[in-house]
């Protein structure tokens, strides 16, 4: 994927993308080459998805997402089964997160619905929803 593909995918300029990833670990630490495009593959269209869902929703500076950055990244990028019902736990003071399926936490942090997140990165991809989700029955193929 490249820079105009993300951006299609998020709705946003350039110069966000740009923004996030000078300042964002782990894109702010890789070196890039003049006149080289960077390359994204889906991993990384799901965290700018996330970042952008966690800053419209909630507000975040980008100072605050700089020390969670890495861990966000981590997170949504760690193999996992996949659950509909997905949310990402976020300590900023220890700097944390992790995916939970519970809206039970015993801690102070923010609870981020992923969903919107999945349901964005999916349709820009052209995935085709499960078999539960088909509005018709099952048939035999032969």
């Amino acid at each position: 994927m490249k820079t105009k593909d993300i951006c299609e995918a998020l709705n946003i300029k350039r110069h966000q993308l740009r923004a996030w990833t000078d300042a964002l670990t782990p894109y702010s630490k890789q070196t890039t080459h003049a006149r080289s495009a960077r390359r994204f593959d889906t991993g990384d269209l799901l965290f700018f998805a996330t970042v952008q869902h966690i800053e419209k929703k909630f507000g975040l500076s980008i100072s605050v997402f700089a020390k969670l950055s890495q861990c966000i990244y981590d997170t949504v990028r760690s193999p996992r089964t996949i659950n509909d019902h997905e949310r990402i736990f976020l300590d900023i003071n220890s700097q944390r997160c992790f995916i939970t399926d519970t809206l039970y936490i015993n801690a102070e942090g923010m609870l981020v619905d992923i969903a919107p997140v999945k349901k964005l990165v999916s349709g820009f991809l052209g995935l085709t929803p499960t078999q539960e989700e088909i509005h018709f029955g099952l048939a035999k193929v032969s």
